[in-house]
């Protein structure tokens, strides 16, 4: 497994900001519990949150190797699912 690159959370954090302006990327840390819960082949969590702080997605799983192709068609759709919709 590898972690992103910085072409790869570049493009992420431009397709955020394209797709969701009001929204902000955060990135989130593995921890244990995480661990467990994320896909074994994911190792790029992320959530959008406002000026405030506030999430306003679920946990968004990608592989590095995902980001570069990703449409934002797809990201919404990604992020839709992370949220339970």
């Amino acid at each position: 497994m590898r972690g992103p690159t910085r072409a790869e959370l570049d493009r992420l954090r431009q397709l955020v900001a394209a797709v969701y302006p009001e929204l902000t990327l955060a990135l989130c840390a593995r921890g244990p519990d995480d661990a467990r819960r994320a896909p074994p082949e994911h190792t790029l969590a992320f959530r959008l949150i406002d000026g405030r702080g506030r999430s306003h997605s679920g946990v968004v799983w990608l592989a590095p190797d995902e980001v570069l192709a990703l449409s934002p068609d797809a990201l919404r759709a990604r992020v839709a699912a992370g949220a339970g919709r």
